[in-house]
């Protein structure tokens, strides 16, 4: 085992490990989550103790917003490293949503991968971790179940000895509605199981789960399967910001798309691109020409419909081609351990 006794010299081709840096996947410390979001301070302290007045292991934070739902993601985050916690995260994108089997295949040895590099876990660890991957190589295209308990499960409970129990093991998955529906609910249901798990071993775990996410109700439909005592729903309102209560009003129409299949999903945002990208400009031409006087109206409102159109359209290629290229990379890219 002395081979891959540390998690920077052992490599693992065909594994998708996901590289974190500067990708929003985890916090850094030039990053500094949203200061209007706040989080009840007896979540925080449940989290990393036992103290906080909260048993249940898991921990849903749902919101309207998805901006203030990854805000709540990265000030957990932040918690978590300031008290030295042994953490494991994964910020969901919704490009995945296009790809899930990507989402299937990267969830659990990202995981993975954060625990056996964390600077608070023990070696014995990063050695069960980097073992079982060399033994199976092709852990990642078994299915969750499997992944969770070769990855996750089985290797901490054989360092349980070794592991603090005033310290839990923290796992967060933000932003989760980004994930797609027929998917949701398999990731929702292992983890949860694979934490139960862990804290009812002979020798238990104390692992603990925390789940973000924009309350839709696929999203709350993830959890009718598991025991009610077992997940704390923590509703966190987000600021109240003239967007969130926008997006309020339209929650209801947001909460049926997200109840369509994928297909539809895609075709009603592209569509909501499309009348933005139309209805901006003519809303800028009509305001001119009704505001100003005539010849100067119509000459404002042209130049200015017109140079709208071509930011926008400039706008949505380079964004386009960036989320293109960074997707295309990490498929391709082979990360090292």
């Amino acid at each position: 085992m002395q081979a891959f006794n540390r998690a920077s010299n052992f490599v693992l081709s065909g594994c998708y490990f996901v590289n974190n840096i500067g990708k929003k996947e985890s916090l850094d410390d030039d990053h500094n989550p949203d200061s209007s979001v706040r989080i009840d301070g007896t979540l925080i302290s449940s989290l990393t103790s036992d103290n906080g007045g909260i048993n249940s292991p898991i921990f849903f934070i749902h919101s309207i917003s998805p901006s203030h739902v990854r805000s709540y993601g990265e000030c957990i985050a932040k918690h978590c490293k300031e008290e030295q916690a042994l953490f494991a995260s994964v910020f969901f994108r919704r490009v995945l949503s296009v790809f899930p089997a990507e989402g299937k295949r990267r969830l659990v040895p990202t995981l993975a991968y954060q625990l056996a590099v964390s600077p608070y876990a023990p070696e014995e660890l990063k050695v069960e971790i980097l073992g079982a991957l060399y033994m199976e190589p092709d852990i990642p295209e078994h299915n969750l179940k499997n992944q969770f308990q070769k990855l996750i499960v089985n290797p901490l409970l054989n360092v349980a000895h070794v592991l603090p129990a005033d310290h839990p093991v923290i796992f967060l998955l933000d932003s989760v509605q980004n994930i797609d529906s027929a998917v949701v609910v398999d990731v929702l249901r292992e983890l949860t199981s694979a934490v139960t798990f862990l804290r009812q071993a002979t020798v238990p775990v104390n692992a603990k789960a925390v789940i973000t996410g924009v309350g839709y109700d696929k999203v709350f439909q993830a959890f009718k399967s598991d025991p009610p005592d077992q997940i704390t729903s923590m509703p966190v309102s987000g600021p109240p910001s003239l967007l969130a209560r926008s997006r309020a009003v339209f929650f209801p129409v947001l909460d049926w798309k997200y109840g369509r299949p994928e297909f539809f999903q895609r075709l009603v945002e592209l569509s909501g691109v499309g009348v933005a990208m139309v209805g901006l400009p003519a809303f800028v031409m009509l305001t001119s020409m009704a505001i100003l006087p005539a010849p100067l109206g119509v000459l404002v409102g042209t130049f200015g419909s017109l140079f709208l159109a071509i930011g926008m359209t400039t706008a949505a290629s380079v964004g386009l081609t960036i989320v293109v290229y960074r997707e295309a990379i990490r498929f391709v890219y082979n990360k090292s351990v």
